[in-house]
């Protein structure tokens, strides 16, 4: 299993030169989009990948905020709301609105989430483009944690177009969950 979890944070806040601001952001946004599909319940050393990719999640998002009050999260989560046999591809949602000093709320949301259905990639990216407030002088990514592949028949690439029109990075940042 690969990890990559904090090599692509570092990624995320860095901008490349053609998408960085003539001007300074006053704030930089990042969504997490976390797959709590059915696949996340297997083992990964002692414990289920959902659990594992819950702490690590907690433990980056309360570092950068000790160390940079600049930097607002928020959580969307998909395959937690409906069982794998339902197949619903629709099973995605904002649980934690973005905000600043939110990783205690974030931390406590995450304690009632288990792992249950489909792996929405695409539809959740979709669904992410709302969650982002409008201002031009904001950094927005996406950091993507999951251990599978679309399986609802959707195409990310396309959803990622959506993105672009909010000014949302379009770099995949993608935690990988799974063994190689």
């Amino acid at each position: 299993m690969r990890i990559y979890l904090l090599l692509i944070f570092s990624c995320c806040l860095l901008v490349n030169a053609q998408n960085i601001p003539k001007y300074a952001p006053k704030v930089h946004r990042v969504l997490f989009l976390l797959d709590a599909s059915g696949s996340m319940k297997e083992k990964w050393h002692t414990e289920t990948r959902f659990e594992t990719a819950k702490k690590l999640l907690v433990k980056l998002i309360d570092s950068v905020e000790q160390k940079n009050p600049n930097v607002e999260f928020a959580v969307r989560v998909f395959g937690h709301q409906f069982p794998r046999e339902e197949r619903n591809c629709t099973d995605s949602k904002l649980l934690v609105p973005f905000a600043k000093n939110n990783s205690e709320k974030i931390h406590r949301m995450l304690q009632s989430i288990s792992p249950k259905g489909m792996t929405p990639i695409a539809y959740s990216i979709t669904q992410s483009a709302t969650d982002f407030p409008e201002d031009e002088r904001a950094l927005n990514s996406i950091i993507l944690i999951t251990d599978g592949e679309e399986n609802c028949n959707l195409n990310p690439c396309d959803a990622a177009k959506q993105l672009a029109l909010k000014r949302i990075a379009l770099k995949p940042f993608i935690v990988g969950l799974n063994f190689s």
